[in-house]
């Protein structure tokens, strides 16, 4: 089996390993230390989401608990904040693990001085809401409520500390406001085409654009029903990146398959050791081998450039 790079930049594995109490190295998890021994060098953005019950409390101490899990495998995966670590962790022939917080508006007890702890602890991405509204942005279920002025504040306190935007998950109208925010280059950690499969959470092309003119990023997301199709598979995932390749976007794809937090996986992709088949097909199709580790790794890898200080 060919070895590649991966950069993964979204997994909900931290939230299923609490809800089941198992660690990093159980087979139950979709993104396991097995799955990432299949590539090197291996980086996978871990978000912890916020369904609402979490205080800040919470989120503090669900990262160090997971920081504790990195120290205890530390020989097959550590927590690293930049480029620079994971450098160092791909010498020590480990994956870096980094941390990202998704639905940072669901907070019960949110104040905007929490992102400056959550800095602190080593969060890298941070996402307003997911699909519902709430006190920063309107999100994708309705799909109708832009930013609110706490939103805008929080954007621009991310934008002071080089904290990476996040906007899956955002309704189109929080997307073109945050826009005006937030200047710096954004990303849709896991997010696809809505040309390819015209569904809310993906991107529309106008939007894609828009983050790629920016030098941003967009990590295809694995969800079945984002991908279209009878029984998703591999297929359908190139058809998104195909599509977005088509428009130019040959510097703004990546992977962000959303491992651990679906109720369904697309066929053949059941878990993060498989990615390698999806790299494995779009050699099939004639893609350079340089393009492919392009969207395999080096894309983010470059993106995460654009936010060390």
């Amino acid at each position: 089996m060919k070895v590649y790079p991966y950069f993964d930049s979204h997994c909900d594995t931290i939230s299923k390993m609490l809800t089941n109490q198992v660690g990093l190295n159980s087979p139950s998890l979709e993104v396991n230390l097995s799955a990432l021994s299949a590539y090197k060098p291996t980086v996978q953005v871990f978000a912890l989401y916020n369904d609402g019950s979490f205080y800040k409390n919470d989120v503090l101490s669900s990262f160090q608990k997971f920081k504790n899990e990195c120290k205890r495998f530390s020989r097959q995966i550590a927590f690293k904040r930049s480029c620079g670590g994971i450098k160092h962790n791909a010498y020590m022939g480990r994956a870096t693990a980094l941390l990202a917080i998704e639905a940072l508006g669901n907070q019960p007890d949110f104040s905007i001085d929490n992102i400056i702890d959550y800095h602190r602890s080593g969060v890298r991405i941070m996402s307003l809401c997911w699909n519902d509204d709430n006190i920063l942005c309107g999100g994708t279920n309705k799909n109708l409520s832009g930013l609110t002025g706490l939103g805008v504040e929080v954007l621009k306190k991310m934008k002071k500390l080089k904290i990476i935007l996040d906007v899956s998950h955002m309704s189109d109208k929080s997307f073109y406001e945050a826009l005006q925010v937030y200047d710096l280059p954004m990303c849709a950690t896991h997010s696809s085409s809505r040309s390819v499969c015209n569904h809310p959470r993906n991107l529309t092309d106008d939007q894609f654009l828009k983050i790629a003119a920016r030098g941003g990023m967009c990590g295809i997301n694995f969800y079945p029903p984002f991908l279209g199709g009878n029984k998703p598979g591999i297929n359908q995932v190139i058809a998104h990146i195909e599509h977005f390749m088509a428009l130019g976007g040959e510097d703004a794809i990546g992977i962000g398959a959303d491992f651990d937090g679906t109720d369904r996986t697309a066929c053949g992709l059941e878990n993060a050791g498989l990615t390698y088949k999806l790299f494995d097909a779009l050699l099939s199709l004639n893609y350079k081998e340089s393009t492919v580790n392009k969207i395999a790794f080096y894309n983010f890898y470059k993106f995460l450039k654009n936010f060390e200080f």
